[in-house]
């Protein structure tokens, strides 16, 4: 798989981090923990770091890197200890193409842990592949919308479960143990919106399987007949 070579110059243990397959089941969002050396500083108490999502797509068997938008992490939520820090843990899309972050802090505050789930939006977002460096240059973010906050220990994996049967679907994380304040335990939220699965065939996204969406196949693989 290729990686854009603007990834050489990660941080070290806050490179690719998250991880989510999209909606459409032949791609996917990997993004890193914190900003890239070239692209600014790592969180600090009175500023956050910004990271790169990128979207990967099916192309002739294997995937092939579409674009990336810049996405800024929030601030640690409180002062500086050892291995502070405020990054992008994670990624989920839904079958209906929303997609949502996990943000983590750890930091000396209330608590040690802060985590942060959020909305995501690269609707209007500058592709910034083509940037050597986020420093500088003029570009758009990607839009988050604030869904939950609270602080539920190193919680840094999710995912979409199943739907409920009073409406929406399980998400659920996991909470990492490597420390020595966090329990390894499983939660669980309730997602409600739009949510609904998409016609997994329906593979131009128009609402109906047809011809057209056999030819977004070959285009999608590179296959032949």
């Amino acid at each position: 798989m290729p990686v854009p070579t603007v990834f050489a110059d990660r941080r070290s243990n806050r490179e690719f981090e998250s991880l989510t397959r999209r909606s459409d089941r032949i791609g996917f969002w990997p993004a890193n923990e914190e900003a890239l050396t070239v692209d600014g500083p790592a969180a600090t108490p009175t500023a956050g770091t910004v990271v790169r999502l990128l979207r990967y797509v099916g192309a002739g068997g294997g995937f092939a890197h579409a674009e990336q938008h810049a996405y800024l992490v929030d601030a640690m939520h409180g002062a500086v200890i050892t291995n502070a820090r405020s990054g992008l843990v994670e990624l989920v899309e839904t079958p209906s193409g929303r997609l949502i972050g996990l943000e983590r802090s750890f930091a000396l505050g209330t608590e040690f842990f802060r985590t942060r789930i959020y909305e995501l939006t690269t609707a209007g977002a500058t592709d910034v592949s083509g940037l050597a460096s986020l420093v500088g240059p003029s570009y758009t973010r990607a839009i988050k919308r604030l869904m939950w906050r609270g602080d539920l220990t190193n919680l840094e994996g999710l995912c979409l479960g199943t739907a409920l049967a009073g409406g929406g679907f399980a998400l659920v994380g996991i909470i990492d143990d490597g420390d020595s304040i966090s329990v390894n335990r499983v939660v669980a939220f309730r997602l409600t919106g739009p949510v609904v699965p998409v016609c997994a065939p329906d593979l131009n996204g128009d609402g109906i399987v047809d011809f057209n969406d056999f030819l977004e196949y070959l285009n999608l693989y590179n296959a032949g007949c």
